[in-house]
């Protein structure tokens, strides 16, 4: 009989543990027992849908479980309880309570997995987003974005067993490796690296919250394999089912990830059964949404992606002595996208590449003398230099 297994997971959408339940518990039991073990928090299901306490049993499945954050010294219940004790002779303690909890709340990141609507909206509005705006397939006449998101019924192909995706990781990647024709892959050096275990964080200029996301595999110059995220040319997150949800996170995945990188990035969502979604900037704050209707078309996608790349792209250039840094590329026909926290104009300046060269060397060699190739983490990791590593930001 199959098990009722909960994941349960952090604010950044990091697993932190799993728990497993015999079928028959009700599920105001099963809420009463997680709460015991990892405090408040929400309980869904693999759609996405809440379970609520009440005296039904809980169907065997997956789940997920999304504890609250801990509460401080300030938190409203215990200063009611406080006020009431003391005879509401002030309420004064009740308003400050309330003040620190709007404002936890406020400054509490936002999880791309995990990320609402009104947040998601928060951050285009910040980002002075055009769109996004729906794209399709070139074989296909209409919008499938809606019938893709959320399909239940059997997909072309078969894909998935019934661990974990990122169990699953060799598998997938070596699908994705083979979408890209091998001769393209060698003349162009790129690299497949897994990127489950990378969280890129930033609060963009205007937004008044902290923003995180990760990513399943991403794919890489070759060069900067040791701070992948900035050589990235394209991340993939992968689903078992396509929903909405997936397709925010996606989305922030992509803002994230595309400052991170010198590269114009495209962010893949794939469920690798029914098709996917790409997701990229075709000029200035214009980002497009890209519905890929069947897994034929994503493996299209991948390989015209491939393909269109520069050979000598992220190579030094030895007669200009600069970086091979295109601000646009095509494959799709996309741009390189810059948040206004950068610092650039909205209609996206030509970064100087030949500092961003030496930069790029510096960072790497730091990055082998500091972890012996492993991870660094992102850039702002480097701050552990000290020193070196202003000078390195500062002069190139």
């Amino acid at each position: 009989m199959e098990d009722i297994s909960v994941s349960v997971e952090g604010p950044n959408g990091t697993v932190i543990a799993r728990k497993k339940y015999k079928p028959g518990i009700k599920k105001r039991d099963l809420l009463t027992a997680l709460q015991g073990l990892h405090g408040v928090g929400d309980l869904k299901d693999s759609e996405d849908y809440d379970i609520v306490p009440s005296d039904e049993v809980v169907d065997a499945g997956a789940y997920k479980y999304f504890p609250f954050p801990s509460p401080s010294a300030g938190d409203l219940s215990s200063v009611i309880v406080r006020a009431v004790a003391e005879g509401f002779s002030t309420f004064t303690p009740v308003i400050d309570g309330m003040k620190s909890m709007l404002l936890e709340r406020l400054s509490a990141t936002r999880a791309a997995s995990r990320i609402n609507s009104e947040d998601l909206e928060s951050l285009r509005t910040a980002l002075g987003i055009l769109g996004p705006t729906p794209e399709c397939d070139a074989s296909s006449s209409t919008h499938p974005l809606a019938t893709l998101l959320g399909n239940d019924s059997a997909g072309a192909e078969t894909f998935w067993d019934d661990r974990y995706e990122v169990q699953q990781e060799k598998q997938y990647i070596k699908v994705l490796k083979a979408c890209i024709p091998e001769n393209a892959n060698r003349a162009r050096k790129l690299e497949w690296k897994s990127a489950t275990g990378k969280t890129l964080r930033k609060t963009f200029k205007g937004v008044e919250f902290p923003v995180s996301a990760s990513n399943d595999v991403v794919l890489c110059v070759s060069r900067y394999s040791p701070m992948f995220e900035l050589g990235a040319l394209l991340g993939v997150e992968l689903k078992k089912k396509l929903t909405w949800q997936g397709l925010r996170q996606a989305e922030v995945e992509f803002y994230l990830w595309s400052e991170q990188s010198i590269f114009p990035y495209v962010q893949l969502i794939t469920d690798m059964e029914h098709g996917g979604v790409a997701i990229y900037c075709r000029s200035g704050r214009d980002v497009r949404i890209l519905t890929l209707e069947s897994m034929e078309g994503v493996r299209r996608f991948l390989k015209e992606f491939g393909n269109s790349l520069p050979p000598d792209l992220g190579q030094d250039d030895w007669t200009s002595k600069r970086l091979v840094c295109p601000d646009s590329l095509s494959g799709p026909a996309r741009k390189k996208f810059k948040s206004s926290g950068l610092g650039v104009n909205s209609t996206g300046q030509q970064q100087d590449t030949s500092q961003t060269a030496g930069q790029v060397a510096l960072w790497s060699m730091a990055a082998r003398w500091k972890n012996n190739l492993h991870d660094v983490g992102n850039m702002r990791d480097f701050d552990d230099f000290g020193d070196f590593g202003d000078d390195v930001l500062v002069h190139g």
